[in-house]
Formats: C-alpha cells, structure tokens, sequence
C-alpha cells in the first residue's frame, strides 16, 4: 500500500498553465451549452402534440 502511496505522489505532475487553460475552456463551452438549452422553450412531449396542449 504504501508503494502504490508513493509511487502516486511522485507521478503527480502539477498542471501546466496551458492545461489549466484548455480546461477552463471546455468547462466554459459546457456551462454555455447548457445554459443556451435551459433558455430554449420546452419541447411538447408526444401527447402535447398529439392532442395540442
């Protein structure tokens, strides 16, 4: 256990400016995705269509 420990800790880079970077980025690109979804109107389900409630 305690070689699997060290051998984890010693594999452990820290992040790059530039990975950070890139991660901010596709976080951004999701959060706005989702946030575009949520304002779109809510799409009728089958009987909405069906009987045009």
């Amino acid at each position: 256990r305690s070689f699997c420990q060290g051998q984890l800790t010693q594999s452990q880079l820290p992040a790059s400016p530039r990975d950070l970077q890139v991660q901010v980025e596709q976080l951004t690109q999701m959060v706005e995705g989702i946030a575009s979804r949520l304002a779109e109107p809510a799409r009728k389900s089958l009987w909405q269509r069906v009987f045009g409630k």
